[in-house]
């Protein structure tokens, strides 16, 4: 499937695409995407703009580089989550105390965000 509104893609880590063969195959890929859903809906949860921006700075670095993390723009975090880009700001500030990148964790699986 393709977003026909797709106008940029950013990745994060070793990206990978590949088509499932067998059935146990295509279950696997199933479920492993069926738990990123669940996973982004969790950080989704909290009414509170500044929770929500923090915890995805929180998931995303425990399995990427803040390098890698603070080359996507707010924006892009931000519509991730609901809040304003402002709010990413604010959630780099207030939990990680970085105006620039830092190195906290090194990167170990592929991640693509389209806007």
């Amino acid at each position: 499937m393709f977003d026909i509104g797709c106008v940029k893609i950013f990745t994060l880590g070793k990206v990978e695409f590949n088509t499932p063969i067998t059935p146990s195959d295509r279950q696997q890929a199933f479920q492993k995407r069926i738990a990123e859903i669940e996973m982004m809906q969790n950080l989704c949860q909290s009414d509170i703009p500044l929770q929500r921006s923090i915890a995805l700075l929180e998931m995303l670095c425990d399995r990427f580089s803040v390098d890698e993390i603070r080359m996507l723009p707010n924006d892009v975090l931000a519509k991730i989550v609901g809040v304003l880009p402002n709010t990413i700001a604010m959630a780099w500030k207030q939990k990680f105390n970085l105006q620039s990148a830092t190195d906290l964790t090194d990167s170990y699986e592929g991640l693509a965000f389209a806007t």
